[in-house]
C-alpha cells in the first residue's frame, strides 16, 4: 500500500546515487502513464521541469 515518505525518506532518496523515477499518473482514458523524469534535490523538494502540456506536470499527485 503506497504512504507518504517522510522528510527523511525523501532527503535520503535525493542524495542517492542518480537515479530515473517514474512517477504514475491516470492518462486521459484512464490508462496508467508512467513517463521517467530527471531531477534535482534542493531545499526539501524535487524540482523537475516538463512540458506544458504532458500529463506529469497537469497531474502529479498530491
Amino acid at each position: 500500500m503506497a504512504r507518504k515518505m517522510t522528510q527523511e525518506e525523501w532527503r535520503a532518496f535525493g542524495r542517492r546515487p542518480a537515479r530515473t523515477p517514474a512517477p504514475s499518473a491516470c492518462g486521459g482514458d484512464g490508462s496508467p502513464h508512467t513517463p521517467p523524469i530527471c531531477f534535482v534535490p534542493t531545499a526539501g523538494a524535487l524540482v523537475f521541469t516538463t512540458g506544458e502540456k504532458a500529463v506529469k506536470g497537469r497531474n502529479p499527485a498530491p
